[in-house]
């Protein structure tokens, strides 16, 4: 009988044992999936967390009119986390910069911009203006002087600064670069320029104040006697000129025929190229008795190119019979003016054959070349090629072989 009681309790606790295992798997199931159904919970919790307001550090931006100086906007909520923009402040509502921002200008606007009805110029960065700039600045082919981001056109003075690319003390007026030749003021004094900028040179300068006697640039008022340049006798006052005479049987060469001013042009005329254009020019004028006289600029006068043109030919002819040629380096381009009114102006003709040989030759890479051969052979076409002119070339070609 114990025995048997006593294996009854083996299976019986064999059977208790067995009853344990299994309550304790269920219940670690249990707890399983009890954190899972946690872990959804929290994952799906923050899930609509970052489309909530509490995700998101909200600022408000009041509705504002956009100003020259300041971008604009509707009124909005701003993410200075994210960097996004929404319409209400529990973010459900994501808005595009285009949509929130506005702009006086272009907001991918850069440089000189005009605005108001009295079109003041005004430097602009991406898309508002630029109250820390000061310097040169570019609009279409005019360059203009830029104070604490506008265009002051009160400002009339000779100013350092970057100018098609070059560092040099440039001629302001009313905030505008004149390319002009003049003598001009700033609080150091008064300068010569050349074509728009500062030329650190000795010589005469002039204004419509008169002529100054210049030394490195600047007109010396310490200096009075007498100065030379190209064959005219100076008489100097205190820095001013207040006589000049040309000097007899005076040969001045090159300021007869050209003067370049092409500020380190590549098409520059110099003693090593020069020869060309003396020779052909020489010939037109001993051919036609028209002289001719060419103006080499980097770019177009301020003023209109007629009233340059027949300003220049008064200037350089007078009353004598003369052709003008304008060639502009940047145009690549040349004007051809034969005198009007006030002057004694060449016919059709003569002007016909000098603009047609200067239209066909073409080769620009030697403007001496180019316009001393156009000038020959205009002169050619025009009056004939005498004995003279063929036995030259006859006998130039015999040597050059």
């Amino acid at each position: 009988m114990e025995n048997k009681d006593t294996k009854n309790e083996k299976n019986s606790k064999q059977k208790s044992g067995s009853g344990l295992s299994i309550g304790m798997i269920i219940a670690a199931v249990v707890l399983v999936a009890a954190i899972i159904v946690v872990i959804l919970v929290i994952i799906n919790k923050n899930k609509k967390g970052d489309d909530s307001a509490e995700s998101h550090k909200l600022i408000h931006i009041e509705a504002r009119d956009a100003t020259i100086y300041e971008k604009g906007s509707i009124s909005c909520y701003f993410c200075t986390d994210c960097g996004k923009y929404y319409a209400d402040e529990d973010a459900k509502k994501e808005l595009s910069a285009d949509e929130v921002e506005s702009y006086v200008f272009d907001k991918d606007a850069n440089g000189l911009y005009e605005y108001g009805d009295d079109k003041k110029l005004y430097y602009v960065k991406n898309g508002v203006c630029d109250p820390s700039y000061s310097g040169f600045a570019k609009l279409i082919s005019d360059w203009y002087y830029v104070s604490e981001g506008k265009v002051d056109t009160s400002i009339t003075s000779v100013i350092r600064g970057e100018v098609y690319g070059e560092d040099a003390w440039w001629n302001v007026v009313n905030g505008k670069v004149e390319f002009v030749d003049t003598v001009a003021r700033n609080e150091n004094g008064w300068w010569y320029i050349k074509n728009g900028k500062v030329e650190f040179t000795n010589t005469i300068g002039e204004n419509e104040e008169g002529k100054w006697y210049i030394v490195d640039g600047k007109v010396d008022y310490s200096f009075s006697g007498k100065y030379e340049k190209e064959g005219i006798v100076y008489t100097v006052k205190e820095g001013r000129v207040t006589h000049s005479k040309k000097k007899q049987n005076y040969d001045s060469g090159l300021s007869d025929y050209y003067l370049d001013k092409g500020n380190s042009s590549e098409f520059f005329i110099n003693s090593t190229n020069e020869k060309d254009i003396i020779d052909g020019f020489s010939y037109y004028y001993k051919k036609t008795g028209i002289r001719p006289y060419l103006m080499i600029l980097e770019v177009l006068p301020s003023e209109s190119i007629d009233d340059y043109l027949e300003k220049l030919h008064k200037e350089t002819f007078g009353d004598e019979k003369g052709v003008l040629m304008v060639y502009v380096v940047f145009e690549h381009y040349t004007w051809v003016y034969g005198g009007e009114d006030g002057t004694n102006p060449i016919d059709e003709d003569a002007y016909d054959f000098v603009y047609n040989a200067i239209k066909k030759s073409g080769d620009e890479t030697d403007l001496s070349k180019m316009f001393g051969n156009a000038l020959r052979t205009a002169a050619i076409n025009m009056v004939g090629e005498d004995d003279t002119t063929s036995e030259s070339s006859e006998s130039s070609e015999a040597v050059s072989e």
